[in-house]
């Protein structure tokens, strides 16, 4: 049975939770403010690659006027009972190769640029090896 399809954002949110965690036999828990950093730095590659209107004379607005603390808080809570739902229902956690899987299935329809951001994150957060 394969996971449920959730957005890129939980998908790629859960990658990086697991990934930061190193997927070792015993990983690290990660706090509910690492998950926080971590969900705001996929969603800072997100808005950097946002265009802005053309029409729009005004410069780009900065990212934290854009996307405040408390949006990204309310994905990160979102993720985590969604995470949880999932464990009831199949009685056991998600494993990384099936997270694995679905961030792969994900990344195949989000643009080049914002795949490379993403994982430019995950390098830069974990000494962990991608092609696991």
């Amino acid at each position: 049975m394969r996971l449920c399809r959730l957005s890129g954002a939980v998908l790629i949110g859960s990658f990086l939770g697991l990934a930061l965690s190193g997927f070792t036999s015993s990983p690290k828990l990660l706090t509910f403010e690492d998950r926080v950093k971590a969900q705001e730095a996929i969603e800072r590659v997100y808005y950097n690659h946002r265009i802005w209107p053309k029409k729009n004379p005004q410069p780009k607005p900065p990212f934290e006027q854009m996307v405040p603390r408390s949006v990204i808080e309310a994905k990160v809570t979102d993720y985590l009972k969604k995470c949880n739902a999932l464990d009831k229902y199949w009685q056991r956690p998600i494993r990384p190769e099936q997270v694995q899987v679905e961030v792969a299935d994900s990344l195949a329809f989000l643009e080049a640029g914002v795949c490379l951001g993403l994982m430019e994150i995950v390098k830069l957060e974990c000494d962990c090896n991608l092609a696991r």
